[in-house]
């Protein structure tokens, strides 16, 4: 804290006034865009396709980025940020690029957690571990992530077959084959 101590005289009469300023906490040095970074969906025990993170240093002055490192069931893959340690200049920016796996069904937190000479900083990570196969399907054999309608459609034929009384692995068998037809 900071305190501040005045004498004004006015006619002859001299006043003391004091004020202190209590410093609060200071911001992050860097923002995360998007944040959070949203998994969605995602096959239990499958690695995700790469989704990426900007990382930009928001103070006034050039920093050096230290560290990055995930929690959860959370990765970087790769970043653009150069060795680290290494300077991130006033308003400057770099990307990473992070993969989920997630180890059960259900939703998952995790953070992209970056130390800096001016502070520490997070991103969210979030993300959910699902029963289903099609983002896996789509992402082994597509190379991308399901649209809406394309997953609801798949789901639902896995949910068809099993109804039926087929085994789900042989399900999921049956509709990966459809994805090369």
């Amino acid at each position: 804290s900071t305190t501040v101590t005045t004498t004004l005289t006015i006619g002859g009469v001299a006043g003391t006034f004091s004020s202190t300023t209590v410093a609060g906490p200071l911001p992050p040095p860097l923002s995360f865009t998007p944040n959070p970074l949203d998994f969605d969906g995602q096959s239990m025990f499958t690695r995700s396709l790469k989704r990426q993170v900007t990382i930009s240093n928001v103070t006034g002055s050039a920093l050096t980025l230290n560290a990055l490192a995930t929690d959860g069931p959370f990765a970087i893959a790769s970043h653009t940020c150069g060795t680290l340690p290494a300077q991130l200049p006033a308003g400057g920016s770099c990307t990473a690029e992070l993969t989920f796996t997630p180890p059960d069904e259900g939703p998952f937190n995790g953070q992209l957690n970056a130390a800096t000479s001016a502070g520490n900083a997070a991103g969210a990570l979030i993300g959910t571990g699902e029963r289903s196969l099609v983002t896996h399907y789509y992402g082994s054999i597509l190379n991308r992530y399901p649209e809406a309608a394309g997953k609801q459609y798949w789901n639902s034929e896995a949910a068809r077959g099993q109804a039926l009384g087929a085994d789900l692995n042989e399900v999921w068998y049956v509709l990966a084959m459809g994805f090369f037809n």
